[in-house]
């Protein structure tokens, strides 16, 4: 535990400068000071900083002799705030550390592990304080991410298609983006073509794949990268130069940082866990959720179809925020959008939750008119129908069946 002598400086600093407990419990959040610490001075914040030590000692009586103490030791002119920074880190890892046994104990005796996990990231969540910025601070660090922008360090996550990327304006640090269609639109190929072109730049990623076995997902990568058609892999019937082909692709996947996490039903604290893992251990900050309709819902939202769905998009963008990253969640739509004559898709028809359109930044939908007249022109649109960051559109590209993959002519854009 922090000393006992740093905690005392640390009221005694307040006390003689009671208007600085503004800054104080910026640096330490409240739930982090151990008492008596905590009740004198969430008191000195009650009264907003105006607070003398006499009127300490009539308020809280039996803490008069330690509050004197304190100021009398306090060292004069020295800096509450600075002595408060110091004390952060191992105020925080007691916090931490005195829920975590308080789990444990809830745990042993019982309790619903989901839940369990649920409240101590709420607690340490509601630990945490926002840094305040005053207007000249936000400016500077503006400028400074427009500058790495313009520069090209600061690059962002493509879609890998320059059409998408010239409506969307690329995907940025924190940023949830949704991509949604009817099943067998393409969605998993096209999230794929995703992860492959960034992982392809040297750009970490981490694909949940929660329908598809990893070899089911390398099989279309595989295909993907060797041109070799999809259906041929999947039923064996290969000659051997095609077999060679698909060797001789080795090479490329294994330079890929790509790294696929295969489970069926997940919680999204458990991708969250996950994600977070990657991210420290391998860098990746770009994170694939295939698909949201089979995340696991909170055990104490069950048979509440709408609140759970917002719950787990609410992590989702949680977890591009942990990551500085960004997070592609896959979703379903309802059969609304079969209904219209043109049948594409819109807002209005993204399945079970409209938190799903909350909590995105951006909102694309995939519509393949070949996927109802059963041509084979190849013509997609991508409908991006919400973006916090600029404008919506449409984008339009290609997509190949027989190799699954999508491009905004007849090559790959990843290759």
């Amino acid at each position: 535990m922090a000393a006992s002598v740093s905690i005392d400086r640390l009221v005694g600093c307040v006390i003689l400068k009671p208007d600085s407990i503004f800054d104080v419990l910026r640096a330490i959040p409240a739930p982090h000071l151990p008492e008596p610490a905590h009740t004198i001075l969430v008191h000195i914040d009650k009264y907003a900083g105006k607070i003398t030590l006499d009127k300490l000692v009539v308020d809280l009586p039996g803490l008069a002799d330690y509050m004197t103490s304190c100021a009398d030791a306090a060292v004069s002119g020295e800096s509450a705030v600075m002595v408060a920074r110091a004390l952060a880190p191992a105020l925080r890892k007691d916090y931490i550390k005195t829920l975590l046994t308080t789990s444990l104990s809830n745990l042993d005796a019982g309790g619903d592990p989901d839940a369990i996990v649920r409240a101590v990231l709420s607690e340490i969540d509601r630990g945490k304080n926002d840094t305040v910025l005053d207007m000249q601070t936000a400016f500077n660090k503006a400028i400074e991410v427009i500058n790495k922008k313009v520069s090209g360090t600061l690059r962002g996550w493509s879609s890998g298609l320059t059409t998408l990327d010239d409506v969307l304006g690329k995907l940025w640090g924190g940023d949830l983006c949704v991509i949604a269609g009817r099943p067998g639109m393409g969605k998993t190929a096209f999230a794929l073509c995703m992860a492959m072109h960034n992982a392809s730049l040297g750009e970490p990623v981490g694909f949940f794949s929660l329908e598809m076995t990893p070899e089911q997902l390398m099989t279309r990568a595989i295909s993907m990268a060797s041109n070799i058609p999809f259906h041929l892999m999947h039923t064996g019937k290969l000659t051997q130069d095609q077999i060679n082909r698909i060797k001789s692709t080795e090479m490329f996947f294994k330079s890929m940082p790509l790294y696929i996490l295969p489970s069926s039903t997940p919680s999204m604290y458990d991708i969250q866990r996950e994600a977070i893992r990657l991210q420290k251990q391998h860098g990746v900050r770009m994170i694939v959720i295939d698909y949201l309709q089979r995340v696991a819902h909170p055990a104490h939202l069950r048979g509440q179809l709408d609140a759970a769905v917002g719950a787990n998009c609410k992590v989702a963008k949680t977890i591009a925020k942990e990551i500085d990253g960004v997070v592609v969640l896959l979703s379903q739509l309802n059969r609304l959008s079969e209904r219209t004559d043109d049948k594409r898709p819109g807002l209005h028809n993204l399945r079970d939750s409209g938190n799903i359109e909350q909590e995105a930044d951006s909102v694309i939908f995939l519509y393949r008119k070949d996927y109802y007249t059963k041509e084979n022109t190849g013509h997609v649109e991508f409908l991006i129908e919400k973006n916090r960051h600029g404008k919506t559109g449409i984008a339009k590209g290609f997509f190949d069946g027989d190799h699954l993959y999508f491009s905004i002519k007849e090559d790959r854009s990843w290759n």
